[in-house]
C-alpha cells in the first residue's frame, strides 16, 4: 500500500504538473526525483506487448543520433525522460486503483489551475475570451492558449470517463469550459471526438452526464460574448450569442500550412523520404523556408504525425502505423467490453496531435503535452494487453 501511495503521488505530480508546475525545470525535477524514489519497486514492461512502442522509439532515436551532433545531448536527455515517464505510466496502469486515483487528483488539481486562470482572466478582461484567449496562469505566468486548452480538455475528459460524483463533475465542467475558453479548435474537436466515444459505448441512459458537461461548457463559452462591452457603432448582430464560437471557426490557420510546406521542402532527396532528416537539432533545416520568427511561434511542425514522417521518414511512419494498429486493436477490445475510458482518451490525443505536437520521441518538446495526450492512454492500453496475456 505504501508503494502504491508513493506511485500515485509521483504520477499525480507528473501529470498535474503539466498544468500546475511553473516551468519545465520543476516538472522534470519532479519526474526524476519520483523515478528515483520508486526505482526499487518498478517493474519493466514485457517485450511481448510493448515491442511496437520500443521499435518506433528505437528507430526515431537511431535516425536522430546521426542527424545533428549539436542536438545529441538534448535529444538523448529528452528520450531518457520520456522512457522514465513511460515506465512510471506502465507501473501505474498495472493497478486500476492507482490510475483511478491518479486521474481524480490530476483532474482536481488541474481544475484548480483552471479556476485561478479563469478568475484572473475575468478580473482583467471580463468575459472577453474572443480577443483574449484563456491561458493557464500557473505555467510560465501564462501558458500558450493551445497548450492550455488541450491539457485542460484532456483532464476534463479523463474525469468524465470515470464514474462522476458531484465534485468530479464540477471539476470536469471547469476544465472543459477552460478548454473552450482557450479558443483552441484542436481541444474542442478532440473533446467532441472523445465524448462521442464515451456516448457511443455507454448510450444516453448512462452517458448523458458527461455529454451534458460538454454541451454546458460550449454553451458557457458561446454565451460569454453577450457580456462583452463593445463600441456602440459596431454593426448590427455583432453581439450575437454565437459570436465567440463563430470567431473560433473563422480564425485563420495561423500559418500551419506554411509550416507543413516548409517541413516537406526539407525532404529534398528520395533517401530523406525513406529515413527522414532526424528529430534532434534539425529545426533550422525547415525554419529557413519560413519568415523571421522572433517569438518562435513556428518552433515545431505543429503535427506530431507529420513530424514523424519528416523526422523518421517512411520507416518511422511505418513503425508508428504498426503501433497505432496495435493500439486500435486494444481499444476495440476495451470498447467491446464496455470500458471506453482509455479508448476515449486515446482518441482525444490522436485528434489533438493531428494538427499540433512536435515529436512522439521526446519529452523535451516545445509544447510538451505529447507524453500525456498520446503516451499515457497508449501505455495504459498496452499494459491491459500485457495483463490479459499474463505477461
Amino acid at each position: 500500500m505504501a508503494a502504491e501511495r508513493l506511485l500515485i503521488i509521483v504520477l499525480v505530480g507528473v501529470l498535474a504538473g503539466y498544468s500546475c508546475l511553473p516551468n519545465p525545470w520543476f516538472h522534470n525535477a519532479w519526474l526524476v526525483l519520483g523515478g528515483l524514489l520508486c526505482a526499487r519497486r518498478l517493474h519493466l514492461p514485457p517485450l511481448r506487448a510493448f515491442w511496437p512502442a520500443w521499435a518506433f522509439l528505437g528507430w526515431m532515436a537511431l535516425r536522430s543520433v546521426f542527424s545533428a551532433p549539436s542536438g545529441l545531448l538534448e535529444g538523448l536527455h529528452g528520450l531518457a525522460l520520456l522512457m522514465l515517464a513511460l515506465l512510471l505510466f506502465f507501473n501505474g496502469a498495472r493497478s486500476s486503483t492507482v490510475m483511478r486515483l491518479t486521474g481524480i487528483w490530476t483532474g482536481h488539481l488541474s481544475a484548480l489551475a483552471a479556476v485561478i486562470s479563469i478568475a484572473w482572466h475575468l478580473q482583467r478582461f471580463g468575459t472577453n475570451f474572443e480577443d483574449y484567449r484563456l491561458q493557464n496562469l500557473l505555467v510560465y505566468g501564462g501558458l500558450n492558449a493551445v497548450c492550455t486548452g488541450l491539457l485542460f480538455g484532456f483532464c476534463g475528459l479523463w474525469l468524465c470517463a470515470m464514474p462522476l460524483t458531484r465534485l468530479t463533475a464540477l471539476s470536469s465542467l471547469v476544465l472543459t469550459t477552460g478548454a473552450f475558453c482557450s479558443g483552441s479548435r484542436g481541444a474542442m474537436l478532440s473533446l467532441i471526438v472523445g465524448h462521442l466515444v464515451l456516448l457511443t459505448v455507454r448510450g444516453l441512459k448512462q452517458g448523458w452526464k458527461p455529454f451534458l458537461i460538454l454541451v454546458a461548457a460550449g454553451s458557457l463559452f458561446s454565451l460569454s460574448g453577450t457580456f462583452v462591452k463593445r463600441p456602440q457603432a459596431m454593426p448590427a448582430g455583432a453581439h450575437a450569442i454565437s459570436q465567440p464560437m463563430a470567431r473560433v471557426i473563422a480564425r485563420p490557420n495561423e500559418g500551419r500550412l506554411g509550416i507543413y510546406e516548409a517541413g516537406w521542402r526539407t525532404l529534398e532527396a528520395p533517401i530523406d523520404h525513406l529515413i527522414g532528416i532526424g528529430q534532434w537539432g534539425t529545426q533550422q533545416r525547415w525554419k529557413q523556408f519560413l519568415p523571421p520568427d522572433p517569438w518562435n511561434l513556428s518552433g515545431h511542425l505543429h503535427s506530431a504525425f507529420f513530424a514523424t514522417y519528416v523526422h523518421g521518414g517512411l520507416i518511422g511512419a511505418g513503425w508508428l502505423l504498426v503501433l497505432m494498429t496495435r493500439l486500435a486493436g486494444r481499444a476495440w477490445s476495451r470498447l467491446r467490453a464496455g470500458e471506453p475510458a482509455w479508448p476515449a482518451l486515446l482518441a482525444y490525443g490522436i485528434m489533438a496531435l493531428v494538427f499540433d505536437g512536435e515529436s512522439l520521441g521526446s519529452l523535451l518538446t516545445l509544447p510538451r503535452f505529447e507524453t500525456m495526450l498520446f503516451w499515457l492512454p497508449a501505455i495504459a492500453l498496452l499494459t491491459d494487453e500485457a495483463r490479459q496475456s499474463g505477461a
